[in-house]
């Protein structure tokens, strides 16, 4: 009889066990997949953006989504920065370097000082400094959900807009050397706030243009970028053997600063009809119209392509466009 009850006994004490590693294996199994589910493997816009870009377009070299999934697991566990040894130390040795500094706790004004202390040279005729700064760049657009034609991202139900175009020229213009900040803040909630329709959508763009004006050192070139809206046949031109979304330079008569701005764009839309004669429509003024260009002489209002344009052939004439602004800004690239 004492042996039966000693065998009972194990027995549930094996079972015992088994259902406590079963809970512990379905806690761990459910901790971890909350927090993958709620993990944000794209911090911001940008990010985001690049992810959807990365299988939709071969130009697009980043890093593997895959690559970026693991890395952020594994440093939520272990503590260790894979792209930042000395993390390793910070959390095994309780070794602090006193030299790292996060760069999203730098403001875009302490980005520009390194860039610029970083452009630093000898001139070797005077033995002085030089100082090479790089060419600021301000883009927002005015019309946020101005959209594109689908394209190859249809299968990914997403309508790239000009929030992407922003974010690819600015992409393209950093590889050659500008500083470019995006604006990311949504128009649509300075108009809920202050309760007011779409078309007042000026005065929401111009709220933050004037407040990023405020905040960082004099920019080289202020966009507002658009889409427009016309028939396929009207905004695209083909260079070559691809498609490129046309562009039209669209200026405010009534600003007091119309006559620099036309001197500007002019000069600019030349240098694009120079280099390729069919991928821009010109430039329209309209006399009832500021479109807030009277901030300032630099500011350009741009028409990137129409509705019916893909995000390919958009990239296209980014591509073209770039070197373009960035030789206008008395940039040098190869």
């Amino acid at each position: 009889m004492a042996k039966k009850f000693k065998a009972k006994k194990k027995f549930s004490l094996k079972k015992c066990k088994v259902f406590i590693y079963m809970f512990l294996i379905l806690g761990m199994s459910f901790c971890t997949f909350y927090y993958v589910y709620h993990l944000k493997f794209a911090t911001n816009n940008e990010q985001f953006i690049k992810y959807l870009l990365e299988d939709a377009n071969h130009f697009k070299e980043y890093d593997h989504f895959f690559k970026k999934t693991v890395y952020k697991v594994s440093h939520y566990l272990t503590g260790f920065d894979t792209s930042k040894p000395v993390s390793l130390l910070e959390n095994k040795f309780l070794y602090k370097s006193q030299k790292t500094v996060s760069t999203k706790e730098l403001t875009y004004k302490e980005k520009q000082k390194q860039a610029n202390e970083g452009a630093k040279s000898l001139d070797t005729n005077t033995g002085k400094e030089n100082v090479a700064l790089k060419k600021r760049i301000y883009i927002y657009s005015t019309h946020q959900t101005e959209g594109y034609a689908p394209g190859n991202l249809k299968d990914f139900n997403i309508t790239p807009d000009v929030m992407m175009a922003s974010y690819l020229l600015k992409d393209r213009l950093e590889k050659l050397g500008a500083e470019v900040l995006v604006e990311e803040r949504k128009m649509k909630d300075y108009l809920t706030q202050h309760q007011l329709n779409y078309d007042y959508s000026y005065k929401a763009s111009r709220y933050y243009l004037e407040d990023t004006l405020k905040k960082n050192q004099k920019f080289d070139l202020v966009i507002d970028l658009h889409r427009d809206a016309l028939a396929k046949n009207l905004s695209t031109t083909t260079i070559g053997d691809k498609n490129y979304a046309k562009i039209l330079f669209v200026l405010g008569g009534k600003a007091a600063t119309y006559q620099s701005n036309l001197a500007k764009v002019t000069q600019l839309n030349s240098m694009i009809k120079e280099k390729y004669p069919t991928l821009t429509r010109g430039l329209l003024a309209r006399d009832y119209s500021i479109y807030n260009q009277d901030l300032g002489d630099n500011m350009i209002l741009l028409e990137l392509g129409g509705n019916e344009n893909t995000v390919d052939e958009v990239m296209n004439t980014v591509e073209a466009l770039a070197p373009i602004i960035y030789t206008y800004l008395g940039g040098n690239h190869g």
